[in-house]
């Protein structure tokens, strides 16, 4: 299911540090952490994202419900990378919950 999640993140342009967290979280989500990951070269706003999926938990991140918050890390890598590929970070999330489900 990971791997799959994964390439679906790949498929809708997601940023890369949003796969690395999302990856390495869902393989460890039934673990518990001996301590917090420690991400300080993640971009501030996936920071954030990883911060609050932390405290809504992974269990409902794999029933749809994703902190809000990944939209805004998602939106803000879009426009840092200034592309003519601008799909707006609502659409992002819409697709990515849509697959979740």
């Amino acid at each position: 299911m990971v791997n799959n999640l994964i390439y679906k993140l790949e498929e809708i342009d997601t940023e890369m540090p949003i796969f690395m967290v999302v990856e390495d979280s869902l393989m460890n989500w039934k673990k518990i952490p001996k301590e917090k990951y420690r991400y300080n070269a993640l971009p501030r706003e996936t920071r954030i994202a990883l911060d609050s999926q932390d405290k809504l938990r992974w269990t409902p991140f794999i029933n749809g419900r994703i902190a809000t918050t990944w939209e805004d890390a998602q939106g803000n890598w879009i426009i840092r990378i200034s592309t003519r590929y601008k799909r707006p970070s609502h659409v992002w999330s819409a697709t990515f919950i849509e697959y979740l489900l």
